[in-house]
């Protein structure tokens, strides 16, 4: 693992603060446009939304303006992250609408049943245990709520392609069906993939 990918993986020190902030400048436009077009595609009310790795809280930030009515909550391992995040999104707490708390993926500390979008921003390459990452997500996730994966999905050869955790669409489509979920959207787009799936019903 390279040294970016270490600092990506558990950001912390001077270096992991720099690094979330810029992340924050890089993706911002980005990420902007992708959660546009996750709320276009939302048919039922969200008033939860919850982001995993949300490392420096351009995502949770971007998420509470444009969807004004819902509550965002942002979850992150590295102590660093949660207080650079916590900075970005001042505004937002202090309204109550954001909160910003110190989790892994494998203990999610929110209620059963009860976020309506739950996403992975260029997060899901460092989680350590996905089957305990998955259960916590099923637990949480209300009826009809929405997984969605945004990672990254770099050309065949290149370093990064080496290290992300699954190689193609066929992969994730795979990955998540063994987990219990089902694709409902897949987009590849500037190297960069898409993904909304639902629980499947028993």
């Amino acid at each position: 693992m390279s040294r970016e990918q270490q600092i990506g993986e558990k950001p912390t020190g001077l270096m992991g603060t720099l690094a979330g902030g810029l992340m924050n400048l890089i993706h911002k436009k980005e990420y902007s446009i992708i959660i546009e077009a996750i709320q276009s595609r939302s048919e039922l009310p969200v008033s939860t939304i919850l982001d995993i790795g949300c490392g420096g809280g351009a995502v949770v930030k971007e998420f509470s303006r444009q969807f004004s009515n819902a509550q965002v909550i942002g979850v992150d391992h590295s102590a660093e992250m949660v207080r650079l995040s916590q900075k970005t999104n001042k505004s937002g707490i202090k309204t109550g609408r954001v909160k910003i708390q110190q989790n892994g993926v494998e203990k999610i500390e929110i209620e059963s049943n009860t976020v309506d979008i739950i996403t992975a921003f260029d997060t899901i390459n460092f989680w350590p245990d996905y089957d305990l990452a998955f259960g916590e997500i099923k637990r949480v996730l209300s009826t009809g709520g929405r997984f969605i994966i945004v990672n990254g999905y770099p050309p065949v050869g290149s370093r990064w392609y080496e290290f992300v955790k699954f190689k193609d669409e066929h992969e994730y489509r795979s990955f998540l069906a063994q987990h219990g979920f089902e694709v409902s959207y897949l987009e590849v787009k500037n190297h960069t993939i898409i993904i909304e799936s639902k629980k499947k019903v028993l």
